[in-house]
């Protein structure tokens, strides 16, 4: 068996199109998302959801997604930190970029998406405004409606102070200007569990939105798998301590 057969195949995804440098791939997982948002609005008993208005979900997460990501990519370019890969998937977008940036500067590079969100809502908002709501094709309204709807929505939830979505990032870096950077790690780490958990019981037994509460969980998993990893490095800096000077008990933790 050879060293390529045993790594895992790297999940499959599509490239939709480069923009001064910065790919935009889309994952199958995300025509998954899509796909459910039209199902969940064609399963809408009150009022009836007609097709046509159900699959405005598709251009409308797309659309709403990828001017997140690219606020954030903008922003890193700006800063003269290249350009970035942006991902589509499974739970939205993501912008990849191996930089060495200072913590202000990652405090905007996270605020953008939000910001980008809430202009496009504004956006939308005031073309409603302009438009003879009497004449105007009921398609093109519902479109602008939904666009302005999701992004108000997606641009509060992404400043919510959990890790890895923007309010976690911006939280971690305006941490690390106070503490150590260690120490800024484990609180952000531990205030996202807390949060993403009342966050999802909230959403499950008051709401009664299920698939936030899928969400929440998901960030209370990925954390509690920060944690672990951290504690693991944690045993492993006392472990070579200890291999470098028998003398020496448990090197300190550094928080």
């Amino acid at each position: 068996m050879t060293t390529e057969e045993l790594t895992p195949p790297e999940p499959r995804r599509f490239r939709l199109f480069s923009i001064a440098g910065t790919t935009v791939d889309v994952r199958p997982s995300f025509l998954i998302l899509v796909g459910l948002f039209v199902l969940l609005a064609l399963d809408q008993d009150r009022p009836r959801v007609p097709l046509e208005i159900a699959l405005l979900w598709i251009p409308v997460l797309f659309s709403s997604v990828l001017v997140h990501e690219l606020a954030h990519a903008s922003v890193i370019a700006l800063f003269g930190h290249g350009p970035s890969e942006i991902e589509l998937g499974g739970w939205g977008g993501q912008t990849v970029n191996r930089r060495r940036a200072a913590s202000w500067q990652e405090i905007l590079i996270s605020f953008a998406g939000p910001l980008s969100s809430f202009a496009l809502a504004l956006a939308c908002s005031g073309v409603l405004r302009l438009l003879p709501l009497e004449s105007t094709n009921i398609i093109l309204l519902a479109f602008l409606g939904q666009m302005r709807e999701v992004n108000v929505v997606w641009g509060i939830f992404n400043l919510f102070p959990i890790f890895p979505l923007d309010g976690g990032q911006i939280l971690l870096h305006g941490l690390a200007h106070v503490v150590k950077q260690a120490t800024a790690l484990v609180a952000t780490t531990w205030i996202s569990i807390v949060l993403a958990a009342g966050l999802g019981l909230a959403a499950l037994f008051l709401l009664k939105a299920y698939f936030v509460a899928i969400i929440a969980a998901s960030l209370v998993m990925q954390n509690w798998g920060q944690w672990q990893a951290w504690r693991r490095f944690q045993a492993s800096r006392a472990g070579l301590s200890r291999t470098d000077d028998p003398g020496q008990g448990p090197a300190p933790h550094s928080f």
